[in-house]
């Protein structure tokens, strides 16, 4: 595998997401967010930060997922294992993207256990964004409780309506 200096990877992304950087910010003051038992349904995206959850464990996949959901005006936190997930999950997050492919522990456990740890969290949304593709594992993600898993590579218009179009 060829190696890639840390430089060079950041101008590359800052490169390929010049576009859509133009296209977010025509349509940023233009979204509604979805609030979950708030008041104020109305708010303007600028004004609103959904609280994420990111739980990835490539670093690549990490800062492009997490650049996206900036730019969406997310307040984003990131874990890179199941560990990590399972401590931080104890805060009130809007909604947990977890990779199912984790190194520590797999992400239906993941899920699971993110689901048992308090009455108010169990409402948490969890969305799965995995490279797998297999109709059981699929099946096996909705019945611990997530409530989409979407495929790799997502795009900004789909972690935008997952977001705010629930």
């Amino acid at each position: 595998m060829k190696k890639i200096k840390q430089n060079a990877l950041k101008k590359h992304l800052n490169t390929t997401t010049q576009p859509l950087n133009k296209a977010l910010s025509a349509t940023k003051n233009s979204i509604t967010p979805f609030t979950k038992g708030k008041k104020d349904l109305k708010k303007p995206l600028s004004e609103y930060k959904p609280k994420i959850l990111l739980v990835e464990d490539d670093p690549i996949a990490q800062f492009v997922q997490r650049r996206m959901l900036m730019k969406l005006n997310c307040h984003v936190s990131v874990a890179s294992n199941a560990r990590q997930a399972l401590e931080m999950a104890e805060n009130n997050y809007d909604v947990i993207f977890l990779d199912i492919g984790l190194p520590d522990i797999h992400g239906t456990e993941v899920a699971m256990a993110i689901k048992r740890l308090s009455k108010v969290r169990r409402h948490t949304r969890i969305i799965v964004i995995t490279m797998h593709k297999e109709d059981e594992l699929k099946r096996e993600c909705l019945a611990v409780g997530v409530e989409k898993v979407v495929y790799k590579p997502v795009s900004v218009d789909i972690l935008k309506e997952l977001i705010f179009s629930h």
